[in-house]
Formats: C-alpha cells, sequence, structure tokens
C-alpha cells in the first residue's frame, strides 16, 4: 500500500511539474507575442510619421517652387529645420539637400525628361536665376537596353538656351532651341557638348530605339570637373517611437514639367493643414 502511494505521488508531482513548464512556455508564447505586437505596432507609428514629415517637406517645397520667392538651395535650408511630434506621441526631424554634380535617368523608349543648367543668386537679399559659373562641357552617358529594336540606341537631346535677363517658358521665342541626335552601338554610351556660362540652359532627353538605363548627365568646368546642378530635391525623413525608428526618403525634380508632378497626400495620423 505504501508502495502505492509513492507511485501516486510520484506520477503527481509529474504531471504537476509537465503542467508548470507547459505553462511556462504558453506564458513566454504569449509575451513574446504580445512585444512582437507592441513592436509593430510601434514601427507602424514610426513609419506613418516618418510619412508625415516627407509630406510636410513635399508641402513646403512645392510652395517654395510656385511662389517662386526663394530658390532650392533656400527651400532645402528651411526644410532642415523642419521638426516636430505628432499627437500620438510619434517625434521626426525631416532633411533636404537641392544640389547634386550629376543628373541621373532611366528612360524607357519614346519617353523623355528634362533638368535645368543654372545658379542661384542671393546677393541682393532675394533670389536671382543666374548661369552655372564655369560650365564648359555637357557630357550624357547611358547603357542600351534594346529588346525589340535594333541597335544602335539613340538619344535625343534637346536644348533651350536663353540670356539670364530671358529665363521664360518654352513659348518665349526669346528662347534658342537646338536637336541634336546621339547614335550609340554598344554600352556604355556617351554624349558631349560643348556650352558656356553665359547662358540659362534646359536640356531635355528623349530615348529612341531602346530603353535607356543607369543614365546620368554632368556638366563639367574646363578641368573637366562635375559642378553642382540645382536639378533633383531629395528629402529624407526621420520618425522615432518608444525604441522604433523609420525612415523615408523620397526624390523630386525641383523644376517638375507637369505642376502638380509632386502635389498628393501622404496618410498622416496627426491633422496636416494645407
Amino acid at each position: 500500500m505504501n508502495d502505492n502511494r509513492g507511485s501516486v505521488l510520484v506520477i503527481t508531482m509529474f504531471i504537476l511539474l509537465t503542467i508548470g513548464l507547459m505553462a511556462g512556455v504558453l506564458t513566454a508564447i504569449v509575451v513574446n507575442q504580445l512585444k512582437i505586437t507592441v513592436n509593430y505596432s510601434g514601427a507602424a507609428k514610426a513609419y506613418y510619421g516618418a510619412e508625415s514629415g516627407i509630406e510636410r517637406g513635399l508641402f513646403y517645397a512645392q510652395r517654395a517652387r510656385l511662389q517662386k520667392t526663394i530658390g532650392a538651395t533656400a527651400t532645402a535650408d528651411t526644410i532642415n529645420l523642419l521638426s516636430g511630434f505628432l499627437s500620438n506621441g510619434v517625434g521626426y526631424q525631416v532633411d533636404a539637400t537641392a544640389q547634386q554634380n550629376s543628373f541621373t535617368f532611366n528612360l524607357p523608349e519614346d519617353n523623355s525628361t528634362q533638368f535645368d543648367i543654372f545658379a542661384e543668386d542671393y546677393t541682393d537679399g532675394f533670389l536671382t536665376i543666374v548661369p552655372l559659373s564655369g560650365a564648359k562641357n555637357l557630357t550624357v552617358n547611358w547603357i542600351e537596353q534594346c529588346t525589340t529594336a535594333t541597335p544602335p540606341s539613340q538619344l535625343e537631346l534637346t536644348l533651350y538656351q536663353w540670356e539670364p535677363t530671358q529665363w521664360e517658358d518654352l513659348t518665349d521665342p526669346a528662347a534658342v532651341r537646338t536637336n541634336y541626335v546621339a547614335s550609340c552601338a554598344g554600352t556604355p554610351c556617351q554624349f558631349n557638348l560643348g556650352m558656356d556660362d553665359t547662358h540659362l540652359y534646359r536640356v531635355r532627353l528623349k530615348a529612341l530605339r531602346c530603353d535607356l538605363t543607369q543614365g546620368f548627365a554632368q556638366v563639367l568646368n574646363d578641368t573637366f570637373t562635375p559642378l553642382n546642378l540645382t536639378t533633383t530635391m531629395t528629402i529624407e525623413s526621420t520618425a522615432f517611437f518608444s525604441i522604433n525608428g523609420q525612415r523615408i526618403t523620397v526624390q523630386s525634380l525641383w523644376n517638375p514639367p507637369v505642376n502638380s508632378y509632386v502635389d498628393y497626400v501622404l496618410f498622416s495620423e496627426d491633422t496636416i493643414t494645407k
């Protein structure tokens, strides 16, 4: 009888130990899932907070572009001051740059893009568009991706030039327009064109016959050093919530061919007033 009682006690203790271990494992799983849920929720809040910062930066850039009272450089400097906290506790910081030493592009066949070559002068306390000092050469590089057409690929380059006092739209007869078609029977491809630093320029690129990828255009000085171009606004927004952080980066042409190119609204967890 005593042996049976001892066996029952051992079995009972074993069962209790097993139940305890299962309860501990289950508790650990539940706690871990709760942590994952909380972290996911925090990451989502940080992501939407970063989107709110991007929206704020894009809105300011669009307003500055339309008002034409300040240039890309001054706009980027102001965007760099944008930061804040949303009502849900998410903090964000916005950063922007407006100058790069090249204009990059990827063009499907029969598609086009454009960029302007100029400098910004604030000597008199307000924005003045002036020629890019030291500009002597324009070089365009690309890789052809011919699928249906027979090489060589072709790049159509249209160059508009103005005197400094005639920075107008493309319908102005004062603009001097020159067309070039560059052919390339292999990769990489390059087209070079001489220019000067006494004019303002608009460059329009169009892919003919083939898709053009990994393209970039640079303006070089007389020592073939690339000059900074004010063509693309890069805006980066970083947001944090608790231990979670998210970063979003967008690029937009400073002077897009379509006026509403960047006029869109992203989701925000806080009220945005336009």
